[in-house]
């Protein structure tokens, strides 16, 4: 978990731009998987384990997307009295 962090530590004094949501972006979910399959021993696990993680990160995606898909298509009705 080091290096990641001391990654994140030296790109916060670059400034890359927009790349740099996007590269501590990367950083966050490098560290997040890291988190998942060694802290919480999820690569080790046996089958069942593995399938809700991975429904639970498929709900990750869906909630997002569900929101931001609200938000866009509100004003292609119009104003409703």
């Amino acid at each position: 978990m080091l290096p990641p962090r001391s990654t994140h530590l030296n790109h916060t004094h670059i400034n890359l731009g927009p790349w740099s949501i996007v590269l501590a972006l990367t950083i966050a979910t490098f560290k997040a998987v890291l988190v998942v399959l060694y802290f919480m021993h999820v690569r080790f696990s046996n089958r069942l384990t593995r399938i809700f993680v991975a429904g639970g990160f498929v709900w990750l995606l869906i909630m997002p997307v569900l929101t931001m898909s609200d938000y866009i298509s509100r004003g292609w009705i119009g104003e409703i009295r």
